[in-house]
């Protein structure tokens, strides 16, 4: 595999990374005059919990080292005397950087300077990714987090030792951080003489699986399996799949046996499932919410479309990453449930908008050449 290069990212000038950031800062603009932060309901479980650390009443579960890394970062605010209101500016500076990294990343395979703009736009007003900033939960972290650590293994063969920082931390902002670990190993598996790597990478994710089966088993609040068994579709919102149920569910048996047992209910349920991990609508949101979504998933789905048979046809390596990641990332909204407001697709975005970038390269490289940058050849790697 050709060694990525970074020239691409010195295409954009000044001028095109002011527009880019201040379309991103309007759009953060907006979102806090509307919704403000937010730092209620699930947030307060992190607040609370850093409240107790610091004052040395605490006790932490498995599950909780989930969200360790989040949680340290209230602890120190608190430390420092500030309110946890505070770690919205972290969360906005992180997804500044998120921003950044997106588009050298982007820049790995992207040659035209006018697509990288666009995207760099449609990346900084994407509202399905960036309401989330105004929100103190780990989500928004984790995708930035996420979206730099995607760079730093996409951008040199050997991935680099920066992206094994990303594989050991990002497991401590989110349980979905393990899949990280996983997505190394696709792209380690698929890069030349990186073999050696996959070996302490298997040892890496042999003690994540203890501490998920620890994190499992530890609380019966933690980790709930009856939405297979109810084939809820969205977490705790009945979908009438049982109507398909062949084998009615009896004592003792596993959810496994269950699924296994019902093939017409699961099917459907684990397709209607990888539908919402990519639907923003919702039955219970307001037309105009739902209509504002469905616009969204025009434009983004399309130009995404056209990144995924623009790559496939000129054969690019990043396609088989990027299908991967979203693939790998799909899998607890599927295997699980779907969440209501859709947040859980978050990772999934980060390769999806990729795609979104790739697109957006295809369609300007169709248009006539209209400047000298159009016409120099397109790097080769990946």
């Amino acid at each position: 595999m050709v060694v990525p290069s970074e020239k691409n990212a010195g295409l954009l000038k000044r001028t095109d990374r002011w527009i880019i950031y201040t379309v991103w800062l309007v759009t953060q603009a907006a979102l806090l005059a509307a919704f403000g932060i937010n730092g209620r309901s699930d947030a307060q479980k992190y607040i609370q919990l850093s409240r107790e650390i610091v004052g040395g009443q605490w006790d932490v579960g498995w599950n909780d080292l989930f969200y360790s890394g989040y949680v340290a970062i209230h602890v120190l605010l608190r430390l420092l005397g500030l309110p946890a209101k505070t770690m919205y500016a972290v969360q906005l500076v992180l997804s500044a950087v998120g921003l950044h990294y997106f588009l050298r990343t982007l820049a790995l395979w992207v040659r035209s300077r006018p697509a990288l703009l666009i995207s760099g736009i449609l990346y900084a007003s994407c509202w399905v990714t960036q309401q989330w900033v105004p929100v103190l939960l780990t989500d928004t972290v984790f995708f930035d987090l996420l979206t730099i650590g995607v760079y730093y293994l996409l951008s040199a063969p050997a991935g680099g030792r920066t992206a094994w920082v990303f594989i050991l931390i990002l497991p401590f902002f989110r349980p979905t951080g393990v899949l990280f670990v996983v997505f190394a190993g696709f792209y380690w598996l698929f890069t030349a003489r990186q073999s050696r790597k996959l070996l302490p990478l298997a040892g890496v994710l042999v003690l994540l699986a203890g501490w998920v089966y620890l994190a499992l088993t530890g609380g019966r609040d933690y980790f709930y399996p009856y939405h297979n068994l109810q084939a809820n579709i969205i977490c705790g919102l009945p979908s009438g799949l049982q109507a398909y149920q062949r084998t009615p569910y009896r004592g003792g048996m596993s959810v496994i046996g269950y699924l296994w047992a019902n093939p017409g209910m699961s099917i459907r349920l684990f397709a209607a499932r990888l539908v919402e991990v990519f639907a923003m609508t919702r039955p219970y949101f307001s037309s105009l919410h739902n209509l504002a979504a469905k616009g969204f998933e025009c434009v983004y789905y399309l130009l995404a479309s056209v990144g995924v048979a623009g790559l496939l046809r000129e054969k690019r390596q990043v396609i088989r990453y990027l299908a991967a990641g979203m693939v790998i990332f799909c899998a607890p909204s599927v295997l699980f449930c779907a969440d209501w407001s859709g947040r859980f697709s978050l990772p999934v975005f980060c390769f999806l908008l990729l795609l979104v970038g790739s697109g957006v390269d295809v369609l300007w490289r169709r248009m006539p050449p209209r400047n000298n940058i159009l016409g120099k050849k397109r790097s080769e790697n990946f």
